[in-house]
């Protein structure tokens, strides 16, 4: 019998690391350099870095509501704020930190979710996760789309 935590388990592996119907995270930033992340078509538009840094900020704000002390102390964000570069800082450092807050999230995620499955049905714990899945997999689409307008996108060998 396939239980919940297969199939959430499932749909955080599809979002990150394995493309199918759907291009996953780490196909979608294959390739890229870090100058090109901080790219946007326009100053109001977000940017690569800027969705990735958005993902880890609620994927680590979720995280830490699902099993505090997962992570620790979070700063409190409005959503658009998730999204800003700190003035100044586009940099390659900054850019793998926040890849790196990226990766981290996502194994916690699978690593709380395999230690406690039964935990999902608390508070209805399956919904939050099933629609963090969807709401990578809608943000990983938009870093497809902003690859393909700066000419930088490699299409994932199917």
């Amino acid at each position: 019998m396939i239980m919940a935590n297969d199939v959430l388990l499932d749909q955080l592996a599809a979002a990150h690391k394995e493309s199918g119907w759907f291009t996953c995270l780490d196909d979608a930033l294959k390739g890229i350099t870090y100058e090109r992340v901080f790219w946007s078509p326009k100053d109001e538009a977000n940017s690569v870095f800027g969705i990735v840094q958005h993902l880890a900020y609620w994927s680590e704000v979720y995280l830490e509501r699902y099993k505090p002390g997962a992570i620790g102390e979070i700063a409190k964000l409005k959503n658009n704020e998730t999204f800003q570069i700190p003035d100044g800082e586009k940099t390659e450092e900054l850019w793998l930190k926040t890849r790196a807050r990226f990766e981290k999230s996502y194994t916690g995620w699978r690593k709380v979710i395999e230690e406690d499955p039964e935990k999902l049905v608390e508070d209805d714990w399956w919904k939050h996760v099933s629609h963090f899945s969807l709401h990578n997999a809608y943000h990983i689409g938009q870093i497809v789309t902003l690859r393909k307008l700066q000419g930088s996108w490699i299409p994932p060998e199917q």
